[in-house]
């Protein structure tokens, strides 16, 4: 009885799951080089849209206040416009544009993105009204395809 045809699928599986266990102890890299950016592509177009790329629109300003705002933030980013935006520090923590703002962890099993609330104090008065830091479940069910399609190392994954 010839067994070479089994050995062969044998190594083929071996090496298979190998693969995959390497992959998986490589997760930062594919989480540094693509969901890394995916992440910023997602608050950049949050941002933009007063989070209706993420899901509902943010609770509008109350009128005295965007008012106000238009006049102090005007030479400012967003030009005193944009709801969420002030001096910019905000944004661009959420945004993960100015380190001074953010912070990153990054390994093999987290993904850790926050603000550094120290040079971002009124980062804690936004509310349920007005999240920034929640991504819909279309977005984060795209990075998690993304990473199981790296490990199983599917077409397409980078």
């Amino acid at each position: 009885m010839a067994t070479g045809g089994i050995s062969t699928i044998e190594n083929g599986v071996k090496q298979n799951l190998e693969g995959m266990v390497q992959r998986g102890k490589s997760v930062s890299a594919y989480l540094s080089r693509v969901v890394w950016p995916k992440y910023q592509k997602a608050q950049n177009e949050r941002w933009q849209t007063e989070n209706s790329s993420q899901g509902d629109h943010w609770v509008p300003l109350n009128v005295q206040y965007a008012r106000y705002k238009k006049k102090k933030f005007a030479s400012y980013e967003g030009g005193g416009n944009k709801m969420m935006i002030a001096t910019g520090r905000l944004s661009k923590g959420a945004r993960g544009v100015d380190a001074g703002y953010f912070y990153k962890i990054i390994s093999d099993s987290s993904f850790v993105i926050g603000m550094n609330l120290s040079s971002v104090p009124y980062a804690g008065y936004a509310d349920d009204a007005r999240p920034y830091m929640e991504f819909s479940d279309d977005t984060l069910t795209d990075w998690k395809a993304g990473i199981r399609d790296y490990i199983c190392k599917k077409q397409g994954a980078l």
